[in-house]
């Protein structure tokens, strides 16, 4: 097995699209850590049934695939890695991957810039990187295998929402994922994604709808999804040009007018500064109070 094909194995056991940006982000670990660990590239240390010591340092030796798989899987779901889980599952961009600062406690280390420069490497060469061999796994000569597809690029395809409004009272996965972006693009870092589309949720997609110059309207359409895809991931470098979301939905919302309340019609005042003293909500205590706004609309193509 390579290294291609134990990073699609991965994705698939975790239930992530194997795309070619998770495929390279997976190989880019692989080949700096340029382990001989067996059934074990990425140098895990989970205890799973069968394994045995690689090293001094507790990495593992995995007796199969499906061990190796577990193992990743039991690091990877530690409670270290919440961000990361989140940008596999996106599955749209190896460099916001790969520029999560939650690679140094994997690493142990400052690791994201080195990241940086071997995933330059790796896309320069995928078929040398993606061939390489799996510590452990049948030495046979693997037939060539094609690339995966590319990651989507049109924004409402490698969004993992379907394409349609969502707003109050919505429940399910797609609000689950709409609350994982807002939570990421920090419209409100600690917004739980709960798949209730409460009050919580609403004020995190108003304070991003502000600061994106787009109708605050506190409902989720094509004009959010582009502009979703449009901003900078979560890892950017403090004092870049651009400010927190939810620090400038707070600024901007000082001067704001009233907004209609979709219930009642009614003037309700603009958002307060939950958002932005960072002390996100879960929407899932209040979903059952609040009224609905109707079913969901499908988007006209």
């Amino acid at each position: 097995m390579n290294y291609q094909e134990f990073a699609a194995a991965l994705c698939t056991s975790e239930g992530w699209p194997a795309s070619q940006p998770n495929t390279d982000a997976l190989v880019t670990v692989f080949a700096v850590e340029d382990s001989q660990a067996t059934w074990n590239p990425e140098d895990t240390e989970e205890p799973e049934p069968g394994a045995t010591n690689y090293n001094p340092q507790g990495v593992k030796d995995y007796p199969g695939l499906q061990t190796g798989e577990k193992g990743f899987h039991d690091t990877i779901h530690n409670g270290n890695y919440p961000q990361l889980v989140t940008l596999f599952k996106l599955g749209d961009s190896a460099e916001r991957i790969l520029s999560c600062t939650e690679w140094d406690t994997w690493a142990g280390s400052d690791i994201t810039t080195l990241y940086g420069e071997v995933l330059k490497q790796v896309q320069a060469d995928r078929a040398g990187y993606y061939s390489r061999h799996i510590a452990g796994s049948p030495e046979t000569p693997t037939p060539p295998t094609p690339q995966p597809t590319p990651g989507p690029a049109p924004a409402e395809k490698r969004f993992d929402v379907k394409l349609r409004f969502l707003r109050h009272g919505d429940t399910g996965p797609d609000v689950q994922h709409l609350q994982q972006f807002l939570r990421i693009r920090e419209a409100d870092p600690n917004l739980s994604d709960d798949g209730h589309f409460g009050p919580a949720t609403e004020q995190a997609l108003r304070s991003f709808q502000r600061y994106h110059h787009l109708e605050d309207d506190g409902v989720f359409g094509p004009d959010v999804m582009e502009a979703l895809w449009e901003t900078t991931g979560p890892d950017k470098a403090p004092g870049t040009e651009q400010p927190r979301i939810e620090e400038a939905g707070k600024a901007q919302a000082a001067d704001a007018a009233p907004i209609p309340s979709s219930e009642s019609g009614t003037a309700s005042p603009a958002p307060t500064e939950q958002a932005a003293s960072g002390q996100g909500a879960s929407d899932n205590t209040q979903a059952s109070s609040d009224p609905t706004d109707g079913p969901s609309e499908e988007v006209q193509p």
